[in-house]
């Protein structure tokens, strides 16, 4: 038995709320080191944004790691409630995991531009414009990311005038190449962009250099993550007026209180289309997609191109047969049918 797997038992058995916070504050206390560590790297890997940011100050990695605290308690208190212990397998990969999330959150809440933005790029380098033939890798040193066109895979990143020129004056090529930052523009800008190189920039620089070119002209608009255009006209096939940001809210909220396979099963059933209408109006990225399957970051992007995901697929995933799959999504679907209403508007998933 793990010093973790002690902790769990007996904060499970506590008998006295006296008894229960002297045990979470062991356990606060066992992954503290683990949450400031993600929340420094998750931080990090938004310095581009940040950096450009004048309108706030930068954010306090003390102040996220008190949010992050927070929710891990909530959720363990939430889990022992619900009878469902056995979601936490590894608290240091569980309080990681709340960490980096709490991050997104932070940034989404406090940044939201660039949050969109991200998004948006991410979606494109990972998403359906796999076509255009980019590609993200590891660079030399750690904890760098390289981005270029999937013919220089694994190629570091370079010094050159040119490259030199995009982190100095970016908007200068923006002018040339960019207009609004809607997926497809992005794409087209990023060809240009890689052909004018003719090298591979690190994923750092690439973002900077569109925060400074885009994220105004986000702000400015006040435009949504994603296209609404094909969300489905709830109200007319209901026949009732809905609230579309509350019902994909509870969406949202109902599938995180699944079991993680039932979770996969549904999520990865769904077409990319529908992630999309639920990260629309449900007020979160894609990102948020990757917390609720647990999952990392780069799989939910190699994912996502393919979604849906065939049964046999799904089956060989979960390390269940097909039939099971199947039944796990039933489960699912019937649960989600019988807390969210109207219950008609999901019938097509």
């Amino acid at each position: 038995m793990t010093e973790w797997d002690s902790h769990w038992i007996r904060f499970l058995q506590a008998r006295s709320q006296r008894e229960e916070e002297q045990v979470l504050f062991e356990i606060v206390r066992s992954v503290l080191p683990t949450i400031r560590k993600a929340i420094s790297r998750e931080l990090a890997r938004w310095q581009w944004a940040l950096l450009q940011d004048g309108s706030v100050h930068p954010e306090d990695p003390n102040d996220i790691c008190a949010e992050a605290i927070a929710r891990l308690i909530g959720q363990m208190r939430a889990l022992r409630e619900q009878g469902n212990p056995a979601r936490i397998q590894n608290i240091l990969h569980y309080a990681a995991g709340i960490a980096q999330n709490t991050v997104h959150t932070v940034m989404r809440r406090n940044h939201p531009a660039f949050r969109i933005l991200y998004d948006r790029i991410m979606y494109v380098l990972y998403g359906r414009y796999r076509n255009y033939g980019f590609a993200v890798w590891n660079g030399p040193l750690p904890g760098e990311r390289v981005v270029g066109l999937r013919t220089w895979y694994g190629r570091p990143p370079e010094e050159s005038d040119r490259y030199g020129e995009w982190r100095s004056h970016p908007d200068r090529l923006a002018a040339r190449w960019a207009m609004f930052p809607d997926p497809p523009t992005i794409a087209r800008f990023f060809t240009h962009l890689f052909e004018w190189l003719n090298h591979p920039i690190r994923l750092t620089d690439l973002l900077s250099g569109c925060a400074r070119i885009w994220a105004p002209q986000i702000v400015a608009s006040g435009a949504p993550s994603w296209s609404v255009q094909d969300l489905p006209d709830v109200e007319q096939e209901s026949g009732r007026k809905m609230d579309y940001i509350k019902f994909f809210q509870d969406v949202i909220r109902e599938i995180r209180s699944l079991p993680l396979r039932q979770r996969r099963a549904l999520l990865w059933h769904w077409s990319g289309t529908d992630w999309c209408i639920i990260a629309a109006y449900a007020g979160c990225g894609l990102l948020e997609f990757a917390d609720i399957l647990e999952v990392e970051e780069e799989e939910l992007y190699r994912i996502y191109p393919h979604l849906p995901l065939p049964d046999r697929v799904i089956a060989e995933r979960l390390g269940v047969t097909q039939q099971q799959v199947i039944n796990l999504r039933k489960s699912a679907l019937e649960r989600l049918r019988r807390r969210l209403r109207p219950a008609d508007s999901i019938t097509r998933w």
